[in-house]
């Protein structure tokens, strides 16, 4: 009894053992299997672990060629920026001078329009001071011309002495009278240096009006004067009168060639 027992545990014991060694066998089939796709995982894993390695590295190298160019840009950066600052304090400078020069250019097309203004006042000033001036030319020639008239009279009057003048009114009875109203003729004479070649006599009241030639006439003769001075010639006039004349003084006007030579003065009473 005791044997069958026995024999009939060992059996189940096998029994037993068999299927666990089954089961083991199986397991251990499904585990090498499972180790299998784990191994190719790791191998798939591992080839992309260098891969990511690999990438890694460019990556890093592309990072630090990066960071490199990154640094050489922030000192180029830099460098711009110190350059565009010194730019800015320029330009700055650039305006600030625009602005004066802005300022100064306006200041000089104020005082340009009042200099042009002041030059178009003194054109017009100088075209008035230009036709004044020839103006003046005209007159200083019309002058020139009358001094040189008054300049020829002058030598005549020169050359006429009057320091022997003698004026004489005389009445009808040939006796010298004073009294206007009995004159009938008046005597001059006086002493010249120069020939008159066409003399002309004209006589005024006291009124400072021409007597007519109705009132009288003028007769002259020239002769040597006894002076020892072969140049020194006398003049003695008549002023024969044909009507009555009123008292006060008369002037008489002696011209040469219709040139003033000069005038003799007698007051009747």
């Amino acid at each position: 009894m005791k044997k069958n027992i026995f024999i009939g545990g060992l059996t189940i014991l096998v029994a037993c053992s068999a299927t666990l060694w089954y089961n083991s066998k199986q397991l251990n089939k499904k585990i090498e299997a499972n180790i299998k796709k784990e191994a190719a995982k790791v191998d798939s894993l591992s080839a992309i672990n260098r891969q990511m390695a690999d990438t890694e590295k460019k990556l890093f190298a592309k990072i630090d060629s990066g960071t490199k160019k990154i640094n050489e840009l922030d000192v180029l950066v830099a460098q711009a920026n110190t350059k565009l600052a010194t730019k800015e304090r320029d330009l700055r400078k650039v305006k600030q001078a625009n602005a004066q020069n802005t300022k100064k250019f306006i200041e000089w097309e104020v005082s340009k329009k009042q200099w042009e203004a002041k030059n178009q006042e003194l054109a017009a000033a100088n075209e008035k001071m230009l036709q004044q001036n020839n103006h003046l030319l005209a007159q200083i020639s019309s002058l020139t011309e009358t001094n040189h008239q008054l300049t020829d009279q002058l030598a005549q009057a020169n050359a006429l002495a009057k320091d022997n003048i003698t004026v004489e009114a005389f009445a009808k009875n040939g006796k010298p009278h004073a009294k206007a109203r009995k004159i009938k003729k008046i005597n001059m004479a006086f002493t010249t240096y120069a020939e008159l070649k066409s003399p002309t006599f004209k006589i005024y009241d006291q009124a400072g009006t021409l007597l007519p030639d109705s009132y009288g006439s003028f007769q002259f003769k020239l002769d040597k004067e006894n002076s020892g001075n072969p140049a020194a010639l006398k003049l003695e006039m008549t002023y024969l009168l044909s009507k009555r004349i009123k008292k006060g003084l008369y002037r008489v006007d002696i011209a040469n060639e219709n040139k003033h030579v000069g005038s003799l003065f007698v007051r009747f009473r």
